[in-house]
This record gives structure tokens, C-alpha cells and sequence, in this order.
């Protein structure tokens, strides 16, 4: 489990959050009580991104709240 922030100009594409090494947690079978739901995702790969995407994830927009799915001040 990671902090996630939405990267600059997409709708469902997320990086990982730089919080220093507390920022991940790796949970075991019996630590699945700490998650609510799970939002199905994708890893992007390197060779179908460009280098800003890197490393980055694109999230099911239909498991996402709807003022997440903003560019900017535009509602999709």
C-alpha cells in the first residue's frame, strides 16, 4: 500500500507519493481489514509512455469519486 497523488493533466493517471520511507506498507493476508476497497489499476510501461508517466498508474475511472476525475477546473 502507497500514497498516490493525480499527475498534472491527466483524469486517472497517479504517481506514487514521496513520503520517505514510512510511505509503503506491505501487507500481509491478515492486514486486509486495513484496506476498504481495492481500485483496479494498471502499471503504465516505459515503452508505451513518455518518460513523465514513468513509473506510473492508471487507475479505473468508474472506482474513482467523480471530483477526482478533473483536469484543472473542468469536470470530465
Amino acid at each position: 500500500m502507497a500514497y498516490l497523488e493525480k499527475v498534472d493533466g491527466y483524469k486517472t493517471v497517479f504517481k506514487r507519493q514521496e513520503k520517505g520511507g514510512g510511505a509503503i506498507r506491505f501487507l500481509g493476508k491478515d492486514d486486509m481489514w486495513l484496506v476498504s476497497h481495492q481500485i483496479p489499476a494498471r502499471k503504465l510501461l516505459c515503452d508505451e509512455t513518455p518518460e513523465l508517466l514513468k513509473d506510473c498508474w492508471e487507475l479505473d475511472p468508474a472506482s474513482l469519486p467523480s471530483d477526482l476525475l478533473t483536469i484543472g477546473a473542468l469536470v470530465a
